[in-house]
């Protein structure tokens, strides 16, 4: 039996890898949610210490600047006054039974069901 090349052998590592990579398993919605949370959280830290850096320095008051405060129970009953809805994207029909808004320092999310 004849021994494969060194050259057949390295061509072949790069390709293993790549499959290696594509070939994993589905994740499972709550993993899904997991990982879109701890991705929120993360990009929340983030822009805090942005928020934090900007107070360090006196920058956080500007003059072409406005703090606006919105409470989430407000957002959420104005959101929410309009659902149920039902709307077609791209062919897709999709009904929003409800909606529950987040708001973490920087950041803001809608949570559609």
């Amino acid at each position: 039996m004849a021994r494969p090349t060194r050259r057949a052998t390295s061509a072949a590592i790069p390709v293993a890898i790549l499959l290696a990579t594509a070939c994993r398993w589905a994740e499972s919605p709550e993993a899904r949610r997991a990982h879109s949370e701890k991705e929120f959280l993360e990009r929340q830290i983030d822009s805090l210490q942005v928020v934090v850096g900007k107070a360090e320095r006196g920058e956080l008051v500007t003059l072409d600047q406005i703090a606006i405060g919105v409470d989430e129970n407000v957002a959420g009953q104005l959101i929410r006054a309009s659902l149920p809805r039902v709307v077609t994207i791209k062919g897709t029909v999709v009904r929003i039974e409800s909606a529950l808004p987040l708001f973490r320092g920087n950041q803001a999310g809608l949570v559609f069901r």
